[in-house]
């Protein structure tokens, strides 16, 4: 454990993180080799796994649902598993001097400092220091990138790009506690303050999405802000995230009215995930545009948070972000878009007729086998009497 050390890369979301991801998956061998680890124990690309540990035990989001109900697993045992899983995976790595773990849900979901505590509690006997690594972008920009990924995740208001739209993700809460999306995700010193609380600052890296039109991709500063040997992992990566229209927003957030996201399980419904796409890719159009005054109200929301980020990190600018909204236009109409797409969200909706409400007896089987596999593991292992 003696100068091992954890890089922590949490998000924020829209900041070019799955590329990153994907950079660091492709180069994992040439990283293991220099001792340094990107696992594959915490998840796939995406190290969403943790966010299932850390978060505090009466949540249930839509990750940890299709988890639990894939594994048939409880959040303890859930909990034991992961962290053996990545010891072991540690251990067959040895010797190692860097742990690199990375998902852009630290920024959404790991919302209050229990739930960062338990975080790193998942590391705690591994490393001796630990390093944060985030990207901000500019909350109105954000806002309207969110919004795509918020329907495809099952989001059903195509009016609210500016809402308190959060609580989409969550099946269920502890009693009292409520998503609040203008403290918990878009008030960067609330984000950064939650890390402060255990890391020291000059420990926590912070980079400005709007830098990187000047300087470079977002693979290419997080490889400066870690300290990464540039040789070691790969920077041709192609952005992996798009916007869709505003068209095929329309479509996808009137299925989502009619059609689960997930199944009452838990897994997610992955035929009504493929349609999804279908629609992004077959309704092509101009992006989705906001009124300048929505966008600029929004951003006063954040001024205080913004200059306290910038009085700390960034002493050297005038101000954190370029705060110049002419690129929206006055006015934005898309009253027109029921009568130009009802006719495609039949369409859809027809097509999802065979898949849309039905889990099936085999994906209740395979669940159930699972259940069953992990239980006569834990047994094996003393984990259960």
């Amino acid at each position: 454990m003696m100068n091992k050390k954890l890089i922590l890369h949490v998000g924020c979301e829209k900041t070019g993180t799955t590329t990153i991801q994907k950079a660091l998956y492709n180069s994992s061998s040439r990283l293991a080799e220099a001792g340094i680890i990107f696992p594959k124990s915490l998840g796939y690309i995406n190290h969403t796994k943790i966010i299932a540990a850390a978060q505090d035990d009466d949540v249930l989001d839509n990750i940890r649902a299709h988890i639990f109900a894939n594994t048939g697993m409880s959040l303890k045992r859930f909990r034991i598993d992961l962290k053996r899983k990545l010891q072991q995976e540690l251990n067959n790595h040895e010797p190692w001097h860097t742990l690199i773990v990375s998902t852009e849900l630290i920024h959404s979901r790991i919302v209050n400092k229990n739930e960062v505590k338990r975080l790193f509690e998942i590391f705690e006997n591994n490393v001796s220091n630990i390093e944060i690594i985030v990207f901000l972008r500019r909350q109105d920009e954000l806002a309207l990138s969110r919004f795509s990924t918020a329907l495809m995740a099952g989001h059903k208001n195509f009016d609210d790009v500016f809402g308190n739209i959060g609580g989409h993700a969550y099946l269920k809460l502890p009693k009292g506690r409520v998503v609040k999306d203008y403290m918990d995700y878009y008030d960067y010193k609330s984000l950064i303050q939650r890390f402060e609380a255990f890391v020291p600052r000059n420990n926590i890296k912070i980079a400005l999405y709007s830098d990187l039109l000047h300087s470079g991709n977002s693979v290419e500063k997080f490889i400066t802000l870690a300290g990464l040997d540039s040789n070691l992992v790969s920077t041709n990566i192609d952005n992996l995230n798009t916007a869709i229209s505003v068209e095929a927003q329309y479509v996808i957030s009137k299925l989502n009215q009619k059609i689960r996201k997930n199944f009452v399980s838990g897994i997610r419904n992955d035929n009504y995930t493929k349609l999804q796409k279908q629609i992004a890719a077959e309704l092509t159009g101009k992006k989705r545009e906001v009124k300048r005054i929505d966008a600029e109200s929004f951003m006063n929301m954040f001024l205080d948070s913004n200059e306290w980020v910038r009085r700390n990190y960034f002493p050297e600018r005038k101000q954190l972000f370029e705060l110049d909204f002419q690129k929206y236009p006055k006015d934005i109409d898309y009253s027109h878009l029921p009568s130009l797409l009802d006719e495609y969200v039949r369409y859809y909706f027809d097509k999802s007729y065979s898949f849309k409400e039905i889990e099936g007896f085999l994906s209740r089987l395979k669940r159930l086998l699972k259940c069953t596999k992990h239980n006569i593991q834990a047994i094996n292992r003393g984990v259960i009497n």
